[in-house]
C-alpha cells in the first residue's frame, strides 16, 4: 500500500527463507532454529493463515505466481484441518491453535483469531481465484 519498494524488499528477505519449508501439502513447522531448521514437530496454524495473507499480497504486488502457489497451500492445508464435526458447537469451524491440537501454539486451544486470519485467508484466496476468471 506504501508504494516502497524496500518495504517490499524487507519483506521478501524474511519470508523467503520461510516458505521453502512449506512441504506440498502445506504443512509448516511453528518454529525454526537459526538455520532454518525446523525446531518443532507442531505446525502454527495461525501463523499459517497470516503468512498465506502476506504471500498473496506478495504475488499481487510482484507478480510473481510463487507467492500465490504457497498461499495456496497452506490455505488448503488449513481448511483440511478446520474442525467441522466436533460434539461441541462452539469449536465447529474453528481452526485450533496448533497441529497436532497438542502442539506448542496454544496447546489444546482455539484461538478467536486463528479463525479470523483463516477466514481473511479465504476470501483472499476467493477473490484472486474469481479475479483469473
Amino acid at each position: 500500500m506504501s508504494g516502497r519498494e524496500d518495504f517490499i524488499v524487507a519483506v521478501r528477505r524474511g519470508i523467503d527463507p520461510i516458505i521453502k519449508k512449506v512441504t506440498l501439502e502445506g504443512y509448516l513447522p511453528g518454529r525454526f532454529y537459526n538455520d532454518w531448521e525446523p525446531a518443532s514437530l507442531s505446525s502454527c496454524l495461525t501463523g499459517s493463515a497470516q503468512l498465506a495473507l502476506v504471500c498473496y499480497r506478495l504475488g499481487e504486488v510482484t507478480g510473481e505466481p510463487g507467492y500465490p502457489l504457497i498461499a495456496n497451500r497452506l490455505v488448503n492445508y488449513l481448511k483440511s484441518l478446520q474442525s467441522l464435526k466436533l460434539q461441541y458447537q462452539a469449536v465447529n469451524g474453528a481452526i485450533a491453535g496448533s497441529f497436532p491440537i497438542l502442539g506448542e501454539y496454544m496447546r489444546a486451544g482455539y484461538p478467536n483469531w486463528a479463525s479470523k486470519y483463516f477466514v481473511d485467508a479465504l476470501m483472499m484466496q476467493a477473490s484472486l481465484s474469481l479475479d483469473s476468471n
